[in-house]
């Protein structure tokens, strides 16, 4: 993840409405590329399976199923991991590193 910040100066230098497209796409497509990625897989395939799988519906079920399994991850997951983020950077910033480890450890476990 080093060099992103650099790369988003960069293209918002540029002073320009595309410059700004730019970054947002760029920081979007950073912030949530392996998101992106496993939907696209799910779509590749379910098409990939159209000839294959007789009745058409189950196709759409393992999409639809795999889709919410998806997102109760993100969220169960996610309030976990807000929380590592923010005493992780509190400890960091109070100069508690040798805390980081063991508390990765248990958000790892819980994750």
């Amino acid at each position: 993840m080093a060099g992103i910040g650099f790369e988003l100066r960069k293209l918002l230098q540029r002073d320009t409405f595309s410059g700004l497209l730019q970054a947002y796409g760029y920081a979007g497509v950073i912030s949530s590329g392996p998101w992106v990625l496993s939907i696209i897989g799910i779509l590749l395939l379910g098409l990939l399976s159209v000839g294959n799988v007789k009745p058409g519906i189950q196709i759409s079920e393992f999409q639809v199923t795999v889709t919410y399994l998806i997102a109760v991850s993100l969220i169960l997951s996610g309030a976990i991991q807000q929380g590592f983020t923010r005493y992780i950077s509190d400890q960091i910033y109070l100069g508690n590193e040798d805390k980081i480890i063991s508390t990765f450890n248990a958000a790892l476990i819980f994750t």
